[in-house]
């Protein structure tokens, strides 16, 4: 027995689904049915009961489910640890980031950072929102800009900024002179949507915005990165909603469009894990605190 053993139980009992826990977990269900089940054979005992309908856990998987978790804590605790005193040692900094931090955050925040800790050792991932918590729970990153507000026992999550979501459209569409876009406009029109695996809180706030306005749009295609849409929209594959920092690098042949109906805003905030006490995390909370005037310590 190892511990993505107890990893894979722990989820599966958790969302009672092998479909959602495989998408949770980035491993195929096939594959997870298997490991459940040599689990099981190892035990020699039944943890969940399958039928049609539903997934339980057995009288077994319940008192199974209480210490997998106490030992999975237990585990994740001493790795915590290890490797705090390692990045000390080290002196090194893990960011995890969106496009939109290294506009809107890197060119200011850095310099400042770098002012201060000449010797600090920051390696920068560009990585999806989802991908970002995962590699914060799993200790590969520090910080982490995502729009994910997580705040829960182990991670916390401070809004940084708001900005507002843009539609843009080709040049070249009969839409492109008009004033305003009006609500009847959408529906007609083809959209480039953001994939719900790479932008879940985007996706979620447009598809809030569909329907609230009672419009089921025309998916013309999924994107899996924001530059995709303005890519597609260029290529007069569609219209799109984006978030207001692309502006700065529209092509000549998109134009942004105001509308008669209000477009939401997004957020973008700074996570970390509330156990790293870190003199390097708390110099880069002293000056996003500073530079964006929110409330960090």
């Amino acid at each position: 027995m190892e511990l993505r053993h107890l990893r894979y139980f722990v989820s599966v009992a958790e969302e009672l689904n092998f479909t959602r826990a495989s998408e949770k977990l980035f491993i195929a269900q096939p594959s997870l049915s298997q490991q459940i089940k040599d689990l099981e054979d190892e035990l020699g005992s039944r943890l969940f009961i399958r039928d049609k309908r539903q997934l339980r856990l057995t009288d077994e998987g319940l008192v199974f489910l209480e210490d997998a978790r106490r030992i999975l804590t237990l585990a994740q605790n001493a790795k915590n640890k290890i490797q705090q005193m390692t990045d000390r040692k080290k002196n090194k900094l893990n960011i995890g980031f969106l496009p939109v931090a290294e506009i809107k955050i890197f060119p200011y925040v850095m310099p400042l950072i770098r002012s201060e800790q000449r010797e600090l050792d920051i390696q920068f991932s560009s990585l999806s929102c989802v991908k970002q918590i995962q590699a914060l729970r799993e200790q590969e990153i520090d910080v982490a800009f995502s729009r994910e507000c997580i705040n829960d026992d182990v991670i916390a999550s401070i809004e940084l900024f708001r900005e507002p979501l843009i539609l843009i459209i080709p040049k070249q569409s009969p839409f492109a002179q008009a004033k305003y876009i009006e609500l009847e406009d959408l529906a007609a029109q083809s959209f480039i949507i953001s994939e719900q695996t790479a932008s879940p809180v985007l996706h979620e706030k447009i598809n809030q915005l569909f329907d609230s306005l009672e419009i089921k749009p025309h998916i013309a295609q999924y994107s899996s990165n924001i530059l995709m849409n303005v890519n597609l929209v260029a290529m007069q594959m569609g219209w799109t909603i984006v978030p207001a920092y692309v502006e700065g690098f529209l092509g000549e042949n998109i134009v942004i469009k105001q509308t008669r109906f209000k477009l939401p805003d997004l957020a973008l905030y700074l996570n970390y894990r509330k156990d790293n006490q870190s003199d390097n995390l708390k110099l880069v909370k002293s000056i996003l605190s500073r530079h964006f005037h929110c409330h960090i310590f």
